[in-house]
């Protein structure tokens, strides 16, 4: 009994021998996930003392390809309560799924304790070694733009190209949108628009390029649809009373007010009595320029006028129409009686021509021959002049030159 009582009175004099350090992690694994081969990302692992007594730590080391580790210089003591922050880098080379560890030594100090009086004890040292788990996947680099997709200027009717230059690991996918929404069958590095129109003008167009690492997404590129502008010189045209078999013309100019040319498609009547000259299908008018549409009234028969003439085109305002009003109203009955005279022999009869102008050319006014001494040509107009000349037709057929041209102006009432 005095023997164990004597080893009880000797632990109680020396003491019992504790760990003086003790590191503890910020994290206890690093996963780095996903990053694009050709770049890094970077994590901090703190390591602190949170043991009793002062730790030194004798290095840090990563293990794995693609890790690394910086940070304060080695060996480091830490004491109670200190911290140091140590930095771990994932740089994949190659795409692919990587593993590896980081491996932190310690030199943790211990010393003997003593209660009561006398003696003295050395302290000791353990070494101790924290693995850390590291993980991280390379993947294929995200697309980058090399060259944006630039504005295009267009005229109506015409196409725009848009395209764009990238990087990236292949295969690279595109897809364009217009506005912020994306065009069908648009998934090509350049895109080609159909024919445009006004309206598609100030449109706005990006491209996004993906791989299996992730997407970029282009700046905007405008589109300027540049248009032509046509203006009429008058809304309406009106042409009063026109006599029946009389004609009257008037003009309506139109300007291209715009800043491209304009194409001409199409220019139509309606209207008894309605005809146009000076503008055409097929015509274009330069910007700046004009063209004077000339349209003409000849009424046949009595009665009012309601019709207009539409001219269309590839201008901001596709269609351009011009009302038409007027009436048609019955003149005075006239005519004009030609006496003829002929003293060859051997006439079978005669032919008349008129003209509205002296000199011709004329128009053969009858059918059959005129086999009397006169001529009443019923179907003339008011407050026209009209020109005639007449030939002689034997009994074969054989017709004259013409003969002296006379004239007669019809009264306007």
């Amino acid at each position: 009994m005095l023997f164990l009582a004597a080893m009880v009175s000797a632990l109680g004099q020396y003491g019992c021998v504790s760990l003086a350090g003790g590191l503890s992690l910020s994290q206890a694994d690093l996963n780095f996930g996903k990053v694009p081969v050709g770049a890094a990302s970077s994590q901090n692992l703190t390591v602190k003392n949170s043991g009793g007594g002062p730790s030194v730590i004798m290095s840090i080391a990563s293990s794995g390809r693609a890790f690394t580790v910086s940070g304060p210089g080695l060996p480091l003591t830490l004491s109670q309560g200190q911290s140091a922050t140590f930095t771990t880098r994932f740089a994949p080379p190659t795409p692919g799924e990587v593993s590896g560890s980081l491996v932190i030594t310690e030199n943790e100090s211990s010393s003997p304790q003593f209660s009561g009086s006398g003696g003295s004890g050395a302290a000791t040292v353990t070494t101790i070694q924290k693995t850390i788990s590291m993980a991280g996947t390379g993947v294929s680099p995200i697309p980058a733009i090399t060259s944006e997709p630039s504005g295009e200027t267009v005229s109506v009717g015409q196409t725009a190209t848009f395209s764009v230059t990238s990087s990236g690991a292949a295969p690279l996918s595109y897809q364009w949108s217009k506005n912020g929404a994306a065009i069908s069958g648009a998934t090509s590095a350049s895109y080609t628009t159909p024919a445009e129109t006004a309206s598609d003008n100030g449109a706005q167009f990006t491209v996004v390029v993906s791989n299996s690492a992730g997407t970029v997404t282009s700046s905007a590129a405008a589109l300027t649809v540049s248009s032509g502008q046509l203006t009429a010189s008058a809304a309406a045209v009106n042409y009063g009373n026109v006599t029946v078999g009389a004609s009257s013309s008037q003009s309506v100019k139109f300007t291209n007010t715009g800043s491209a040319s304009v194409s001409i498609s199409n220019v139509s009547v309606t209207g008894a009595g309605i005809s146009s000259a000076g503008v055409s299908s097929g015509l274009i008018i330069a910007a700046g320029n004009s063209a004077v549409l000339n349209v003409t009234f000849a009424p046949s028969a009595s009665g009012t006028l309601n019709g207009s003439i539409t001219v269309t085109s590839n201008a901001s305002d596709a269609t351009v129409t011009i009302a038409l009003a007027g009436a048609a109203i019955a003149g005075a009955s006239h005519s004009v009686t030609l006496n003829l005279a002929d003293s060859s022999s051997g006439v079978a009869g005669y032919n008349m021509y008129r003209s509205a102008q002296s000199g011709g050319p004329y128009t053969k006014l009858n059918t059959p021959l005129i086999t009397s001494a006169t001529y009443v040509d019923a179907s003339v107009v008011a407050a026209q002049t009209y020109y005639y000349v007449g030939t002689s037709v034997d009994s074969a057929g054989t017709e004259t030159t013409y003969s002296n041209q006379v004239s007669a102006t019809i009264p306007a009432q």
